[in-house]
């Protein structure tokens, strides 16, 4: 899938391509996966993100975490075997992921309560925290 190749974008060759580039590496993340680009990641955290990430290992450790989705897949697989039975709050971008991550969580859960932040993407708490944070507080008991 077009959107995915950042999950298998890990070893030498992607941090040698990456090396000294990380806030444009970043930038297509923070823009392209917004409902709007011009109201997504402020730029203040756009400079700490970058910054982080340019000091040795940041972009390895990065990179790691999606090194390991194939096996959160197969942990997840058997994880899911016993359903969770608390509460569990999904928040997801009507323009990022829709209904998708909310039908996931009921592969997992009995108790799912879904909530499609209208014109939002990826960045939920950036692009529409007066929908995000009453959300949380409101599950929150």
């Amino acid at each position: 899938m077009r959107d995915l190749w950042h999950f298998h974008f890990y070893g030498k060759v992607p941090l040698a391509l990456v090396k000294g580039r990380e806030r444009t590496y970043f930038e297509h993340f923070w823009n392209d996966f917004a409902a709007d680009s011009k109201h997504s990641v402020p730029e203040a955290d756009r400079r700490i993100y970058a910054k982080a990430y340019a000091q040795p290992g940041g972009m390895r450790a990065g990179f790691e975490y999606f090194k390991a989705f194939s096996q959160d897949a197969n942990d997840f697989d058997q994880f899911s075997k016993t359903k969770l039975s608390m509460p569990l709050l999904v928040l997801t971008g009507e323009k990022a992921s829709g209904t998708f991550l909310i039908e996931q969580a009921r592969l997992v859960a009995t108790d799912v309560r879904g909530q499609i932040v209208p014109s939002s993407g990826h960045w939920l708490m950036e692009e529409a925290p007066e929908t995000v944070i009453p959300a949380i507080i409101d599950f929150l008991p």
